[in-house]
């Protein structure tokens, strides 16, 4: 009969993730995609963990990802370039029992992450009804004896993207099981192209005329 290994210390957490973390600038993607930090990102989805099991979980699995092992002073500095563009965060401490001594434990900020590619006030601007412009001609033969109108264009992409980004909210704010489920997808891309599915689908159920809505944008 084993006997069970003996608790010998006590993680007192300060910081929960968001379950969805927005990421609004094109350095802090590229930092999540590189792979010399995403191997820590991909790892932090078990929850906090401090540099040293950082460190040897990275160690562990480097050869996999095509690097070479690093120290714990190079791991602690990655963790804190993550730190800076806002995708990790400390968690709180590891307490050891009898000891005065504690370690920090990091955690990602969010559950998951979701690159906008365009903030709201975007879409007031002229670089949108350029963006429109582009669409329309790029759709337009979809339709017969149709010459669509960038700023009809641009109101229903305006509407197609806000009510993504509010479905993609609303699904992963739930607490279930399709959650959890859906999170135990690995790949950052993978995650980001299934969220922007799930907005679109809702779009298409919510509104189930919006084809008729884009022929009526052309004249």
């Amino acid at each position: 009969m084993s006997k069970k290994k003996k608790i010998e210390y006590q993680d007192v957490i300060s910081f929960k993730p968001a379950p969805l973390k927005v990421l609004s600038d094109e350095a802090t993607v590229k930092t999540l995609t590189d792979p010399t930090y995403y191997p820590i990102i991909g790892m932090l989805r078990r929850g906090p963990m401090t540099v040293k099991e950082i460190e040897r979980e990275y160690n562990k699995n480097a050869k996999k990802f095509g690097l070479e092992s690093k120290s714990d002073k190079t791991i602690y500095r990655y963790l804190k370039h993550l730190e800076k563009h806002g995708l990790i965060a400390p968690a709180g401490k590891r307490v050891f029992f009898g000891k005065t001594a504690t370690e920090t434990l990091f955690v990602r900020t969010g559950d998951m992450f979701h690159f906008r590619d365009f903030a709201p006030e975007w879409w007031d601007t002229e670089p949108s009804l350029q963006f429109a412009k582009g669409i329309a001609a790029a759709t337009e033969d979809l339709f017969q004896d149709c010459k669509l109108s960038p700023e009809c264009v641009l109101k229903i992409v305006k509407l197609f993207e806000e009510e993504k980004e509010v479905r993609i909210r609303e699904f992963v704010a739930q607490d279930d099981a399709r959650v959890k489920e859906f999170t135990s997808v690995a790949e950052f891309t993978k995650i980001e192209l299934a969220l922007q599915y799930v907005g679109i689908f809702a779009v298409l159920v919510k509104y189930p005329n919006i084809i008729e809505k884009i022929r009526e944008c052309c004249h």
